[in-house]
């Protein structure tokens, strides 16, 4: 009896660490950051008629990170957090508009952002109807919430889906206010 206990007793724990690793964190993206912000200049020129500037490489809190902006404004930022190797762990793609009243800038900053964070997921490996199916998912999330209480002023949320091209899944998480947008991309496994 007491060996009967002991094989249950392992057996939950051996399934409770694996499911435990199985939603660990893992990198986003396999190869060098330098692929997706050239795909990013591409995409962002053609599409946008905008500019991606300012790359640039620095250390924080002890992870590598590249940084560059986006459009005609420095709050228009893209972040990076990189391996040694520069292959990409997240992603943030932030934009920030101070005056409320700018609520056509707002607008068309969140597209920018938006535009962005879909172009970083096909760059990574994700298809069109993955990412449609991310977006619409978290946009459903946004209107459900605002259905619910139409004076809320900020919101956040994440979403995820399984990509088989990359292995793992993708999770979008979308956060904003009146004067503020941001997608958080990262991956787990």
């Amino acid at each position: 009896m007491k060996k009967f206990f002991a094989a249950i007793i392992f057996a939950l724990l051996l399934l409770l660490v694996e499911s435990s690793a199985q939603s660990m964190p893992v990198q986003l993206f396999d190869h060098s950051v330098d692929y997706i912000i050239s795909d990013l200049r591409t995409a962002c020129r053609e599409e946008l008629g905008i500019s991606l500037w300012g790359t640039e490489y620095y250390t924080y809190q002890g992870a590598r990170r590249c940084e560059l902006h986006f459009g005609n404004s420095d709050n228009n930022t893209i972040r990076f957090r990189l391996n040694n190797d520069n292959s990409v762990v997240r992603v943030l793609v932030s934009v920030w508009v101070p005056d409320r009243k700018l609520s056509r800038a707002v607008a068309e900053a969140g597209e920018q952002c938006g535009f962005i964070a879909g172009a970083i997921l096909y760059s990574i490996g994700l298809t069109l109807s993955e990412i449609e199916s991310l977006f619409n998912k978290a946009t459903d999330d946004f209107y459900d919430t605002l259905n619910r209480n139409p004076y809320t002023t900020h919101y956040h949320e994440s979403t995820s889906i399984w990509c088989p091209r990359i292995r793992r899944y993708v999770v979008l998480d979308l956060e904003g206010s009146p004067s503020m947008v941001e997608f958080y991309i990262y991956a787990h496994d």
